[in-house]
C-alpha cells in the first residue's frame, strides 16, 4: 500500500475508533441521566474498544496512549487537534478539533460523530461503513455523479483484489479524495483465510459473493464468509472447486463495506444487466443515489426501484422512506432478494409496512416485490406497451 493510502487508512481507522468512543459517551450519558448507568467497574464496551484501536495507533506512531482511567479522562477533554503527534494532525485534516467532553459531559462534537452510526443495529458494520458514506457525502457535495456511480461499481465488482491499490491507483480517471476513501474500503487479507495447499499458501473465494473466505478448525475446516447468509445459500461452501495463490499485496473489502454495499448490489447489478438484455434503459444510482435503478421502457414511461436485503422483517418496515421525485418516475418499487421470500418475512413486514402506508400517503404510492414478481411485472409491462 503506497504512503498516501496508508496514512488515509489510519486516518479511517481513527476516526472509528473516535466515534466508537463518542457512541459510548452518548450512552453512558442517556444512563447517567435515566439513572440506569452500570457500576464502574464495567466500562462501556464502546468506550473500551475505541480505546483499543486508539492505542494500537498510538503504538504504531510512537506515541504513549492513555495508560490509566484519570489520561484517558483528560484526553476527552483535550481538542482532537492538540491530540499528540500524528493524530492531532489527522484530525485536523478532518475537521475533528474540539473536544469530546467538556466538563464530563459530552459536546456537540460528540453527538454529530454519535449521529453518524445507527446506534441500535450492527454498530460494527455501521463504524466500517464510514468510508462509503464519506463517498457519498464528497460525491453529493462535489456534484460528482459519474465518480460515484464508478466508486460505487468498483466496490460491487471488487470485493477482492489481486494485486491491491495497483488495481486502484492504475485507473487515472479517479477524482483524487474518491479514490483515497476507496482504498479505505480494503483490507488486508486475513490470516484466517489463508490456507496451506500444495506447499504454499492460497485462499477461496466465496462462490455467492467474491469475498476471501475465512476458516475455522484444522481437523474438519469449516468456511465462514461476512455473513451466515452465504453459508445458508451456498451448498458447498466448505468444499471451494478453485483456490487462488495468496498475494502479501492482496486486498478484500472490510465486512462493513462488504454487508453493507457490496453483497446486497451484487444481486442489483445482475438485474440491471437482466433488464438491459430486454432492451430496457436503465441507470444505476440516478443523480447521486436519489434510488438504486431507473429503468425507461421503450414507450416512455419510466420505474425507479430501490433495492433491499436486510435479515429483519420489521426492521426495513419501519426504515423505509418515499422516493425523491428526481429524476422522474411514472412508478416506484421497493425490491427484495427472493432469498428473503418466507411466510413468516412477509407477514412480519407487511403487518409493519401497511400501517405505515395508512399514516403516510406517500409510501401507499410505492410497490413492494420480491425480484422474481418484479421481473413477471417487467414482461407484463412489455407485453401492454407492444399492444
Amino acid at each position: 500500500m503506497n504512503n498516501g493510502l496508508q496514512s488515509e487508512s489510519q486516518k479511517f481507522s481513527l476516526k472509528q475508533a473516535v466515534i466508537r468512543i463518542a457512541v459510548g459517551l452518548i450512552e453512558q450519558q442517556e444512563q447517567i441521566i435515566t439513572k440506569t448507568a452500570p457500576p464502574i467497574t464495567s466500562p462501556n464496551k464502546h468506550i473500551k474498544l475505541g480505546i483499543e484501536q486508539l492505542s494500537v495507533l498510538c503504538i504504531r506512531h510512537k506515541i504513549m496512549p492513555p495508560r490509566h482511567h484519570q489520561e484517558v479522562v483528560d484526553w476527552f477533554h483535550r481538542r482532537l487537534e492538540d491530540w499528540p503527534g500524528v493524530l492531532g494532525q489527522f484530525m485536523q485534516e478532518m475537521d475533528f478539533t474540539e473536544p469530546l467532553m467538556f466538563f464530563g459531559r459530552p459536546t456537540d462534537l460528540t453527538y454529530e460523530l454519535a449521529e453518524r452510526v445507527n446506534q441500535g443495529y450492527e454498530l460494527e458494520i455501521e463504524i466500517k461503513d464510514l468510508p462509503f458514506k464519506d463517498i457519498l457525502e464528497l460525491c453529493t457535495r462535489k456534484q460528482l455523479d459519474r465518480q460515484y456511480v464508478k466508486a460505487r461499481l468498483f466496490l460491487v465488482e471488487h470485493p477482492y483484489l489481486e494485486w491491491g491499490t495497483r488495481e486502484i491507483n492504475r485507473d487515472l480517471d479517479w477524482d483524487l479524495e474518491v479514490r483515497e476513501l476507496i482504498g479505505a474500503s480494503y483490507e488486508p487479507i486475513p490470516v484466517a483465510c489463508r490456507v496451506m495447499r500444495d506447499g504454499y499458501e492460497q485462499i477461496a473465494l466465496c462462490p455467492r459473493c467474491g469475498w476471501p473466505l475465512a476458516w475455522q478448525n484444522n481437523a474438519r475446516p469449516r468456511a465462514f464468509c461476512y455473513s451466515d447468509l452465504c453459508s445458508r445459500l451456498v451448498e458447498r461452501i466448505n468444499y471451494p472447486e478453485q483456490w487462488i495463490a495468496y498475494r502479501p499485496e492482496s486486498l478484500r473489502t472490510n465486512r462493513g463495506i462488504q454487508a453493507s454495499v457490496v453483497a446486497p448490489e451484487q444481486l442489483l447489478v445482475q438485474l440491471r444487466n437482466t433488464l438491459e438484455a430486454k432492451g430496457l434503459t436503465c441507470k444505476l444510482w440516478p443523480n447521486v443515489d436519489s434510488y438504486d435503478l431507473y429503468v425507461k421502457f421503450p414507450s416512455g414511461i419510466v420505474w425507479a426501484i430501490d433495492f433491499k436485503d436486510y435479515s429483519s422483517p420489521r426492521r426495513i418496515a419501519l426504515e423505509l422512506k418515499p422516493f425523491k421525485e428526481s429524476p422522474y418516475w411514472d412508478k416506484a418499487f421497493y425490491i427484495f432478494p427472493d432469498h428473503r421470500n418466507t411466510p413468516r418475512y412477509n407477514k412480519v413486514f407487511y403487518s409493519v409496512w401497511q400501517e405505515r402506508c395508512q399514516e403516510n400517503s406517500n409510501l401507499s404510492r410505492i410497490e413492494v416485490l420480491f425480484i422474481k414478481k418484479f421481473l413477471a411485472k417487467i414482461e407484463q409491462e412489455l407485453k401492454s406497451s407492444n399492444i
